[in-house]
């Protein structure tokens, strides 16, 4: 078992013959022109990411930035997830 830090090191080593991998969905799409292939696990395995703050503190102008770009990041992603054959049971 060897333990990669990133993708760019990883897809090489798998598709050179060295191994497989698991990985989270976050790490792809697969290099272009790789001949990788990707398979859901079964049972999904998922993981919740939160955002957290302080009670009865409000953000600085550029943390509620980056806290609404998040939560919409987050919402886009969700929709998308729904339409990607990868997550569909």
């Amino acid at each position: 078992m060897q333990e990669i830090g990133h993708p760019a090191t990883l897809f090489p080593m798998v598709e050179a013959g060295i191994g497989i991998s698991i990985l989270p969905a976050l790490a792809l799409p697969l290099p272009q022109g790789s001949h990788l292939q990707v398979k859901r696990l079964t049972p999904v395995v998922e993981r919740q990411l939160m955002l957290a703050r302080r009670k009865n503190r409000s953000l600085s102008t550029a943390a509620q930035a980056l806290w609404e770009v998040v939560r919409t990041q987050a919402n886009a992603l969700t929709n998308l997830r729904a339409q990607d054959p990868l997550y569909q049971i």
